[in-house]
């Protein structure tokens, strides 16, 4: 926090009250709960059968993964090193859990938490020391999304090495296969249509050695 002290006004008495910013962190805790709602959301609907079958990524054992690690994250609860915290888990804020994995704010819990037991609020966020559900959640999240080793990157990785396995395959295929062929039927496509060419002086060369000939009926 930083003063500017702009005037002076001897004998008057001014006070100054630091409150912590109730609505600020109201605001972000929704947005925390919108966002995760999006991503589980995404994530649930592809194992919903839709009528034509599951998502596509369905089988991917990764987004399974995510899917149950995030739905672990939510059962975090916060132990501080000394005393006790009046809010341990979401649950105690008015964060709850609904069937399908999506949370739900209770606005006037969460109002009352950060009212009366903000310290406790942020400690369950940010820990004693960084350590508490934001790091946690974080630490799960960098597993699949880290752009060194995460799951994600490295499904990623064998996908694109396929890629260029299955293309290197298509282009042999076409270059030792296919091209050649096509140039064989096209040599025998050349061979049947000089023979249907000759094949007209040929069946009157026949007439004429059988003593058959077309003039006289």
């Amino acid at each position: 926090m930083t003063l500017n002290l702009l005037s002076a006004s001897p004998g008057t008495q001014i006070s100054l009250t630091v409150a912590p910013d109730t609505t600020q962190a109201s605001t972000a805790i929704n947005q925390l709960v919108t966002d995760y709602n999006a991503v589980i959301s995404g994530l649930n609907s592809q194992f919903q059968d839709s009528g034509s079958g599951q998502g596509v990524l369905a089988t991917d054992p990764t987004v399974r993964n995510l899917q149950s690690e995030l739905l672990g994250a939510l059962s975090y609860t916060y132990s501080p090193v000394s005393g006790t915290t009046s809010i341990p888990n979401l649950s105690s804020m008015g964060v709850s859990v609904n069937k399908d994995g999506t949370l739900s704010v209770d606005s006037a819990t969460l109002n009352n938490a950060l009212q009366n037991h903000y310290s406790d609020v942020q400690n369950f966020f940010q820990g004693t020391a960084f350590n508490g559900f934001a790091a946690s959640l974080d630490q799960q999240l960098t597993g699949f999304l880290s752009p060194a080793d995460g799951a994600f990157t490295v499904d990623l990785q064998s996908l694109s090495s396929q890629y260029s396995t299955l293309q290197s395959d298509v282009t042999n295929f076409q270059n030792n296969v296919i091209a050649p062929l096509q140039q064989q039927l096209q040599a025998k496509y050349s061979q049947a249509e000089i023979l249907l060419q000759q094949l007209p002086t040929e069946m009157k060369q026949i007439d004429q050695e059988l003593g058959y000939n077309n003039s006289n009926g």
